[in-house]
């Protein structure tokens, strides 16, 4: 097993990756060096579009070459796909920028549900910020009932500590 990240690099420049939609399926222990070092052989200005992190990295990157080896272009390099950004969706992509793939950046515009899903995010984002300030100020606490804990766990207060308890009074 090896320990790092599996990165997918394209080319910075949203028009010319538009219009040439590849992509460096790879992986590392060190995204930035390694993004210098493909940097040096290219014609273009790179960008990870985003990583995953993985305790298997040669594993999960093999998965994904074979797994897209129909739109393979050359060596590590692949024709982006709606079906392969799905697919890599699928997993904790850190620093995620596969939606400017098919989106040129001059014609893109929220629809009215897009603009209102975010605005309905963000409200009970807060609520959440307001609850939490409420209940430390107050000096209540989260935990766990033992109850939903296993009976072997050692643990008697698990990290999903999420039921009030309230102050007497």
């Amino acid at each position: 097993m090896t320990k790092g990240f599996v990165y997918f690099i394209a080319c910075k420049d949203p028009e010319y990756r538009i219009a040439n939609p590849h992509m460096k399926i790879g992986w590392t222990t060190d995204i930035e060096g390694r993004l210098k070092g493909i940097q040096t052989g290219s014609p273009v200005q790179l960008i990870v579009m985003g990583y995953i992190k993985s305790e298997d990295a040669t594993k999960l990157e093999s998965y994904f070459h074979s797994l897209f080896r129909k739109d393979k272009k050359h060596g590590e390099w692949f024709d982006v796909t709606v079906a392969m950004i799905t697919r890599i969706n699928c997993y904790p992509v850190c620093e995620n920028h596969f939606d400017e793939f098919f989106i040129t950046p001059r014609d893109y515009k929220e629809s009215i549900e897009v603009r209102s899903l975010k605005k309905e995010i963000a409200e009970l984002r807060q609520i959440i910020v307001d609850k939490d300030k409420f209940i430390q100020s107050n000096g209540l606490e989260y935990f766990t009932p033992k109850k939903n804990h296993r009976k072997d766990s050692k643990r008697e207060w698990g990290k999903f500590r999420r039921m009030c308890v309230h102050p007497p009074g």
